[in-house]
């Protein structure tokens, strides 16, 4: 897993309007990777996060709850 990945997720999570957590992966290999992004957070403009969506399309991302 790249550490541009995990950016992503902790980034576009955060960047979400009422998040304020972000769940730490059960593989405890993942966690430094997971806490150095957090430590380096930064909100994500509009931009950024409908590329994170198109990627996450483009992958056939499914979601864990669909709604």
């Amino acid at each position: 897993t790249s550490q541009k990945l995990i950016d992503q997720a902790v980034w576009f999570t955060l960047s979400q309007k009422g998040v304020t957590t972000y769940s730490l992966p059960c593989d405890v290999r993942l966690w430094p990777s997971v806490l150095d992004a957090a430590t380096r957070y930064k909100k994500l403009i509009n931009e950024e996060l409908e590329n994170i969506v198109q990627m996450a399309r483009e992958n056939e991302y499914q979601p864990l709850f669909p709604e």
